[in-house]
């Protein structure tokens, strides 16, 4: 199975979003901030019935990892123009959808996006943006003090994304501070585990031996709360 895919990415029989060149990847980091917060905020601005028309796609969820876990809202932009006036238009309601959580900090960070890729089979949730399947599974890789280059040179090693896997709904990678975030959804658990172990980490330990980088590779899943797509995806 073959990717649609926009950005950088190689391009097949599908358009490119609108202004895709400069489309940016705004991610927050929510500190005292729990999913019951982020069901509110989601619920407060209509997230589920309409979606700002810069907006390409949006994941929200939670990663439990312990002490390294976190409450996740990321989304991809057309333009850093367009995401900060969402922000900005969005603030009141998050200051009251915190204003229970004295030590609660909302951090926002943005950056080029590197990566959009779609497989085919996300058309179907194209209908159901609050449904998300729960056999869905996400994982968030962060590369610390890693450039582009080295997940370039990974994804050369898996022959990603020509050699597409079966299952594999959306990535989508692009800096956030001083490391790579790389995200996946996948429809299931087990054909996420297949790509890790069989072309992830050999292509990982590869890219070590040829180019001396070091890629840290630790997927943490990420537990899909809301995952949003714009019908322009879809044109």
């Amino acid at each position: 199975m073959s990717p649609r895919i926009f950005g950088r990415g190689r391009k097949r029989d599908s358009r490119e979003p609108p202004a895709a060149e400069n489309a940016v990847l705004a991610d927050y980091r929510l500190e005292s901030v729990n999913i019951e917060h982020l069901d509110d905020f989601y619920n407060r601005v209509g997230y589920r019935e309409r979606l700002d028309p810069g907006l390409l796609t949006h994941i929200g969820g939670a990663i439990e990892d312990g002490a390294d876990g976190e409450i996740v809202y990321m989304s991809i932009w057309h333009s850093e123009g367009e995401a900060l006036e969402s922000w900005r238009a969005k603030l009141s309601e998050v200051e009251i959808v915190l204003s229970d959580s004295p030590d609660a900090k909302v951090i926002r960070r943005s950056s080029k996006i590197h990566r959009l890729y779609l497989g085919d089979d996300v058309d179907e949730f194209r209908e159901g943006r609050s449904d998300v399947d729960p056999d869905c599974v996400g994982y968030v890789i962060d590369l610390p003090q890693v450039d582009v280059d080295a997940y370039d040179l990974i994804c050369e090693h898996m022959g990603f994304p020509g050699d597409w896997p079966t299952g594999l709904l959306m990535h989508f990678a692009g800096r956030v501070d001083d490391f790579m975030r790389v995200v996946s959804i996948w429809r299931r658990a087990g054909q996420s585990r297949h790509f890790l172990e069989d072309r992830l980490m050999p292509a990982a330990v590869q890219v070590v031996r040829d180019h001396g980088l070091f890629p840290e590779i630790r997927p943490r899943e990420l537990r899909i709360h809301l995952m949003a797509l714009n019908d322009v995806l879809y044109e």
